[in-house]
């Protein structure tokens, strides 16, 4: 399926001499080789369906992480959960606040401390929520980030692959 890949981009971008030598060839299938077929080809195509120019590797494996990231909560949103749970279970059942939050709202709570947040004074929570939406962004961006890079390329961290992760 690599071969139809290479040639709907040599196609579709007859300029730019892409993938046009045995190097290229190379590099663009290690670094996108991770990735399932369908899901490479959908993100290509959806390349060309939005955008004027030809793609960089970084383009389809971002095409890609957003797709199997699938879709993510804004921090207002992620706050106004951690809200709900914080008045629904109380500090005193600080496991099933915990389990009722997604995974990453949840791990910035595990950060901010849930108790913290439970007995925080009212004039401190426009400060908490900046916090919160730091993080939880930070966070977000991690996640694209580990989705995006081949896992035999990341430096220190464990990221998760695009396919078994």
């Amino acid at each position: 399926i690599f071969k139809r890949f290479a040639e709907i981009v040599r196609e579709n971008y007859p300029k730019e001499q892409i993938l046009t030598n045995s190097t290229q060839v190379e590099i663009w299938f290690e670094l996108l080789a991770d990735i399932p077929d369908e899901l490479c080809m959908k993100a290509l195509k959806e390349w060309i369906a939005n955008n004027k120019w030809a793609p960089h590797i970084s383009d389809i494996r971002e095409y890609a992480a957003k797709a199997m990231q699938g879709p993510v909560k804004d921090w207002g949103s992620a706050w106004a959960t951690v809200e709900t749970a914080i008045r629904r279970y109380g500090m005193y059942n600080e496991a099933e606040a915990m389990e009722s939050l997604d995974d990453i709202t949840r791990e910035v709570v595990k950060n901010l401390g849930f108790k913290s947040l439970c007995l925080s004074e009212a004039d401190r929570i426009e400060f908490i929520k900046s916090q919160f939406k730091d993080l939880y962004n930070r966070k977000l961006e991690r996640n694209l980030h580990a989705l995006q890079t081949p896992q035999h390329l990341q430096i220190g961290t464990e990221g998760q692959q695009l396919i078994g992760g």
